[in-house]
């Protein structure tokens, strides 16, 4: 019965598999008990749990894995308990996530590991666990992931995994953050670096130089210590590659960093860089990013008719025909932005009423209506303003358009 509910299962046959494991169950119930038999059980437990779990029967499934366990411990079996151990885990990670169970059944897994002394997997169960701790993100758990952290690095050390102890040493340099030990931080990115910069792997070395700046610029304190590790560490490795999503990639959170930190003429320079490189992509997406983010800077530097060529350059990189809400929305905020910015800075009514109106057909389109009056108001404005009657329309065509007028020097 066990081995054609197996071959159901191998068929994908839900429901005779089901049949037959139930079978199964209840003739080994039924046989005098043995650890021979007891062994077989927990393998038809197994199959039976993935049938009803497949099934959306989660709580009978997850009871049949626990059946599983429960004969695996009963009998001190180290293989049984192995196997459903690794049901459970992936029960709780991805079926029915549930955090602590998930951390309660990596411990025994880790154990079990200790005790068949694979020191590789030892490593790799430290490795997740001390994701999960890290995940729960109090402050016992980040001190139990930093000690898991610690524990893998001896493993990955004395196995010689050097890609795997460079990870380490990064993931103990976010915990130290995280936990406000700013002294400890640099001093585990750099382990990592080095370890990384010493297996002569250089997209190793690269991933981490980014990944080790990410700890600064997706933070709250230090933010501009990321800049040593993107602009010092990363580019040049990135370059040395031929890198260009990375470079680019690399100089989008430079200029946001730089953004953020209010300094505008850096800024500038890696929003320059990004734009360039955006454009030998061949992703369209990432150049409208790019470009966005340039005219943004220029904004912020009262460069307005730059800001106002960058932001159409970015427009002439969308779809001719709107074909999502998000499309839309992005067209009546660039539109609208425009509007404001040809009108309040740049003093010309006639170019700023094209931009709200084209603004206005965005948001007609998305039927946001709040946006619509708020258009419309904008509108009424600038027809009862003293610019409206001062210049004739046509005399903003003459500003320079270099970029979405086709240019492509930067």
């Amino acid at each position: 019965m066990a081995n054609l509910g197996h071959l159901s299962l191998k068929s994908w046959a839900q429901h005779p598999a089901r049949n037959y494991l139930l079978q199964a169950v209840r003739l080994y119930c039924e046989l005098q008990a043995s650890k021979e038999t007891d062994m077989e059980l927990v393998q038809v437990f197994l199959w039976l749990a993935q049938v009803l779990v497949s099934g959306h029967q989660l709580t009978h499934g997850l009871l049949c894995y626990e059946m599983a366990l429960l004969f695996g411990l009963r009998h001190r079996h180290l293989k049984s308990q192995l196997q459903a151990t690794k049901s459970l885990c992936h029960f709780y990670s991805s079926v029915s996530p549930n955090p602590e169970a998930c951390i309660t059944y990596h411990e025994h897994w880790l154990a079990l590991a200790q005790q068949l002394r694979d020191r590789e997997m030892e490593g790799r169960l430290l490795e997740s666990l001390g994701q999960l701790y890290r995940n729960l993100n109090t402050a016992r758990s980040l001190r139990r992931s930093l000690t898991c952290i610690k524990e893998s690095l001896r493993i990955f050390i004395d196995l010689g995994e050097t890609d795997k102890a460079a990870e380490a040493w990064l993931g103990a340099g976010r915990l130290h953050y995280l936990m406000q030990e700013d002294e400890l931080v640099e001093l585990c990115l750099q382990a990592a670096i080095q370890t990384a910069l010493k297996s002569e792997e250089p997209l190793l070395a690269l991933k981490l130089y980014e990944e080790a700046g990410d700890v600064f610029f997706n933070g709250t304190r230090h933010r501009h210590h990321a800049v040593e590790y993107y602009r010092a560490g990363a580019v040049p490795l990135a370059r040395r590659l031929k890198a260009v999503r990375t470079e680019l990639r690399i100089f989008n959170k430079l200029t946001e960093l730089q953004i953020s930190l209010e300094g505008y003429e850096k800024a500038l320079e890696f929003a320059t860089l990004a734009a360039r490189l955006s454009t030998v992509t061949g992703d369209q997406r990432q150049e409208l990013v790019a470009f966005h983010r340039l005219a943004t800077v220029y904004y912020s530097l009262h460069m307005y008719e730059m800001a106002e060529d960058c932001y159409l350059k970015t427009l002439s990189l969308c779809p001719p025909w709107l074909q999502s809400p998000k499309e839309a929305l992005y067209y009546a905020k660039v539109y609208y932005r425009l509007g404001r910015l040809t009108f309040c800075q740049l003093k010309d009514a006639h170019d700023a009423t094209e931009y709200f109106l084209l603004a206005l057909a965005a948001a007609v389109l998305l039927g946001d209506e709040e946006l619509q009056d708020t258009i419309r108001s904008r509108l009424d404005n600038i027809c009862q303003s003293p610019l409206w009657h001062s210049r004739p329309s046509g005399c903003s065509s003459e500003r320079a358009r270099w970029l979405s007028g086709g240019g492509l020097a930067l």
